[in-house]
């Protein structure tokens, strides 16, 4: 009897300690904020059997969660400084989200692949960043070499998967040249991330992914091979001058 009372006791303590945002470092309330930042990824594989309404009601849902719910009920990863308060970050997150879904809501794929780079890529620069260290770029010393590549590759894989599932089957573009896509729009992106920020970048990333990726599928019809090959064919040219006179002096 006493041994199960001293075990209720210990589990009861352990939970209190794990569930108090008092007694969480700083460090785990940014893992535990870098995984919320990753959930609403979700929403992306939705957006194919959702109306605009449907896409409204989630954004919806979102602003009520970032404006009421997560500060007061969801500490564990709220920042000491946004307690009992509206977080602007989660609030810009939201907003910036919806507006680029419900813009380009006939295609829709863009607003899937720049929700994907803000909520994987983001999230990703910043756990690697401060998990990991290592050099740190001189015109920002809070970013790091990690944290720009782990979003290039989680921005990277993230919109690909989710432009694959949103984009029309017969939209005519070969898994290659969105992944090619996918790359440029996250690169461009994770380079932008490690710039000071002078806006929420929750706001200026998700909305330069939206541009790159209409500008990128305003080229349609778009074959990247022929592409490829003219800005190769110079370089072959010249490759295949210098054997030949390699050949001739030899």
């Amino acid at each position: 009897m006493l041994a199960s009372r001293l075990r209720g006791v210990v589990s009861s303590r352990l939970v209190r300690r794990e569930s108090n945002p008092e007694e969480l470092t700083l460090e785990a309330i940014e893992d535990r904020r870098q995984l919320e930042h990753v959930v609403p990824l979700f929403v992306a594989f939705l957006l194919p059997y959702i109306t605009y309404r449907g896409v409204l009601v989630l954004g919806g849902l979102g602003l009520i969660y970032a404006l009421y719910v997560s500060p007061r009920w969801i500490q564990v990863t709220t920042r000491p400084e946004e307690r009992n308060k509206i977080s602007t970050a989660k609030l810009s997150y939201a907003l910036a989200s919806l507006s680029v879904l419900l813009f380009f809501h006939n295609r829709i794929y863009i607003g899937a692949g720049a929700l994907a780079i803000l909520a994987v890529g983001d999230a990703l620069s910043n756990f690697v960043g401060r998990r990991v260290g290592g050099p740190r770029f001189p015109y920002n010393r809070r970013k790091t070499l990690a944290g720009a590549v782990a979003f290039w590759l989680g921005g990277t894989i993230s919109a690909w998967t989710v432009i694959l599932w949103n984009r029309p089957a017969d939209a005519g573009d070969s898994a290659m040249v969105l992944l090619f896509y996918a790359a440029l729009v996250a690169g461009a992106c994770a380079f932008f991330e490690t710039l000071p920020a002078v806006v929420d970048d929750n706001i200026t990333i998700v909305w330069l992914a939206a541009l790159l990726f209409w500008l990128l599928f305003s080229l349609e019809p778009f074959s990247l091979k022929p592409a490829l090959i003219g800005w190769m064919t110079p370089f072959v040219n010249k490759m295949r001058l210098k054997e030949s006179g390699c050949i001739r002096q030899g």
